[in-house]
């Protein structure tokens, strides 16, 4: 049983937002192949009798409380999400529309989130990610958590040590150290490289630079706020749709409204545009 379990059991306590896109390109030709047609990459069982989904969604349920995992698909893979599902129990599977991108489905869950615990910690999962030995990433999450509670200002990224020059990752450009009770390295962020040229990676893995998982820890509050001012009119649509809620968003909320909403990239139209907000925590051997 993880530590934080014990923090569960007072309000602040973290949420976690597992995300079921990332229907990734490198790996669609693979897919197809394997199965003969085409099927979003987390839903897929690469080895065991798990999908990536599935792993993810279990693995979520460990850091948080069953009632504080909130779970994100688009409209097209609902039905699948719901059958892997099975016998899970989790606060709520949310739909958003098709191609409205990865930021409206976690401002979206962001929106459930605060309006049941504003003061609550919220941890972003990606579920595309295939994760061994587990049981590191988990204390490498749990200390993400941490970390976003002792720098409540700021959103704190899970970066990985680089062990290739891996062109279809994104990169984390580090800067200074921050000094924390711990003895996890942690450092500001400065930039990020996506997807680079091998001559991009070949420097910045000279300097440091870091894998971004896409795992995000922050204070709920903060993250509202910070897209408030980065994503504007996606925070204030949801703002406005929140009249609707009734506590249950995602089935008192008209579709034709959340057809609506814009469509942003996380890392490109949010994270990237505030560097001076972020701070990264290596996951350690």
């Amino acid at each position: 049983m993880l530590d934080h379990h014990l923090d569960d059991e007072r309000p602040g306590g973290p949420w976690s937002i597992v995300l079921g896109g990332g229907d990734s390109q490198p790996v669609r030709p693979l897919i197809a192949k394997w199965l003969g047609r085409q099927k979003p990459k987390p839903f897929c069982t690469f080895l065991g009798t798990r999908s990536l989904w599935q792993h993810s969604i279990d693995r979520a349920v460990q850091l948080s409380r069953r009632e504080r995992v909130i779970a994100v698909v688009n409209q097209d893979h609902r039905q699948e999400a719901m059958d892997q599902l099975g016998d899970r129990t989790i606060d709520r599977l949310l739909v958003q529309p098709t191609k409205k991108g990865i930021a409206a489905g976690i401002f979206l869950a962001l929106s459930c989130i605060r309006m049941r615990d504003p003061n609550g910690t919220v941890v972003i999962v990606p579920s595309d990610h295939f994760v061994y030995p587990e049981s590191r990433f988990l204390r490498a999450v749990e200390e993400t958590v941490w970390i976003a509670r002792e720098l409540p200002h700021r959103l704190v990224l899970l970066g990985v040590p680089p062990e290739s020059l891996e062109l279809d990752y994104g990169w984390i450009k580090t800067g200074a150290p921050v000094i924390l009770r711990t003895e996890s390295s942690v450092k500001l962020v400065r930039s990020f490289v996506e997807k680079p040229s091998a001559l991009e990676a070949d420097r910045v893995l000279a300097e440091g630079a870091l894998w971004n998982t896409l795992v995000v820890a922050a204070q709920a509050e903060t993250l509202w706020n910070l897209g408030r001012q980065v994503l504007p009119e996606l925070v204030q649509t949801l703002e406005g749709l929140s009249v609707y809620a009734g506590g249950a968003l995602e089935r008192a909320v008209p579709s034709i409204l959340l057809d609506a909403l814009p469509a942003y990239d996380f890392s490109k139209d949010f994270l990237e545009q505030i560097p001076d907000y972020l701070a990264a925590v290596e996951c350690r051997a």
